[in-house]
């Protein structure tokens, strides 16, 4: 996942690389004191307070800019991981960054072509609660077609109903963390019987010979996949047994 949902006084923790702050105001003060080190104190006084400003009216200031950049945090829903992003490339530039700035860095303007094959992997994944996101848009793209076209469907046909879904999502303004997945329990002895079924198709595949090397056409990767199944059933699921079979018996 690319972090849990802000609250108030949290931040989203996906497991960034520095100790993750207790809060976003916590957050905040990291981001101002790294500016800080970076530009120096004075930088950052006339980026916000303007050139030659008194310390009272500076103090107020920042105190204030502190305050925003807390609500613009929470209503992005940065995570920690991604802020720490933003500070980083922000530091490399050559003046004290806005805020719109800074969010481009953290969450920086995403290729459409890069994030349907991080879809369609991630999609495949998430079945088993495993998917990892570089950012939540490109979920909630590939929730809007639906995660059985994605699973399904093949890059040429998905990329311009992602790309428009994609448009969209980032057109909407507020876009939330990546939920998780909640994972249903097969029925008692379904398992079981999935596992056995499984089993009865691979032996059927062995006696029909499409697990023997064939002439024509490079389908190693399928008698692989299917020599996978059946010794790590729980390893392959059924929709990447179905492809592999229709591969080797095209």
């Amino acid at each position: 996942m690319t972090g849990e949902q802000l609250t108030v006084t949290q931040i989203g923790n996906d497991g960034g690389g520095l100790p993750r702050p207790d809060s976003v105001e916590g957050a905040v003060e990291f981001i101002f004191a790294q500016f800080a080190g970076a530009f120096g104190f004075d930088a950052l006084v006339s980026k916000f307070a303007g050139r030659g400003a008194g310390s009272e009216l500076a103090d107020a200031v920042l105190a204030n800019m502190r305050i925003q950049w807390g609500d613009d945090i929470r209503e992005a829903g940065f995570t920690w991981s991604e802020i720490q992003r933003g500070v980083k490339a922000c530091k490399r530039a050559r003046f004290v960054p806005v805020w719109g700035e800074f969010a481009e860095a953290c969450r920086p303007a995403i290729n459409p072509q890069a994030a349907l094959y991080e879809a369609i992997e991630q999609m495949r994944k998430r079945q088993f609660g495993k998917d990892v996101w570089t950012n939540p848009a490109i979920f909630w793209a590939a929730r809007k077609i639906g995660e059985h076209d994605m699973i399904q469907g093949s890059v040429t046909s998905l990329l311009p109903r992602f790309e428009a879904a994609l448009a969209q999502v980032l057109a909407s303004g507020k876009i939330q963390p990546v939920p998780e997945r909640i994972m249903e329990l097969p029925a008692p002895g379904a398992a079981e019987s999935t596992r056995e079924h499984g089993r009865k198709q691979l032996s059927n595949l062995g006696a029909s010979g499409l697990l023997r090397p064939m002439k024509g056409g490079n389908r190693d990767w399928a008698r692989r996949l299917l020599q996978r199944a059946k010794d790590y059933p729980e390893q392959v699921d059924a929709n990447q047994i179905r492809i592999a079979t229709e591969a080797l018996a095209s």
